[in-house]
């Protein structure tokens, strides 16, 4: 009858989103699913792992100071560590009739080829630490996807070269 009202309900379904998302907030569990396939590497991060809270949530003693942050999207929460940068995406859908919920680590340094370029019609491929765009690879066309790849190609191999682990969300961040 729950589901009923909520689904009948006009913004029902999307208020229960949040409402889960607030809720997970506040507790210390993680999806399973990208736990369980990468635990020696969370538990390199200090994070201690318990019996599974329900059907898709672990519980998980965190590292000191590290939290959640919900995001202004109801289904995203950001997993931030002491110093207030965020380690971790968490992805969770509390509607009733499709509950499911992931985590993905957030390495250190990434590279982005979606960053609109201050050009029209362009885009960018950049180098980023921690999110931040620090360097700037070069622009391409958009729709020219040779030029993409090739930006991409240069963007891994200067992460490579500066930056060996840089795959390693584990890594990097001290």
């Amino acid at each position: 009858m729950e589901n009923f009202l909520v689904a009948s309900t006009p913004g029902g379904i999307e208020a229960q989103e949040k409402r889960g998302q607030i809720e997970q907030s506040f507790l210390e569990t993680l999806p399973i699913h990208g736990t369980a396939e990468s635990r020696p590497v969370w538990e390199k991060l200090g994070f201690v792992f318990g019996e599974p809270a329900d059907d898709i949530f672990v519980s998980v003693k965190f590292p000191k100071g590290w939290t959640k942050k919900v995001t202004d999207h109801d289904m995203w929460t950001k997993l931030l560590d002491d110093k207030g940068r965020e380690r971790a995406a968490i992805f969770y859908k509390a509607a009733f009739y499709d509950r499911s919920a992931r985590v993905s680590l957030t390495a250190r340094f990434s590279y982005s080829s979606y960053d609109d370029a201050p050009e029209e019609g362009f885009s960018e491929v950049s180098i980023k630490d921690g999110g931040v765009v620090v360097k700037v690879i070069g622009k391409y066309k958009n729709r020219d996807y040779d030029a993409l790849g090739q930006l991409e190609a240069e963007a891994k191999k200067w992460l490579t070269d500066n930056y060996p682990n840089w795959q390693d969300a584990s890594d990097y961040w001290a």
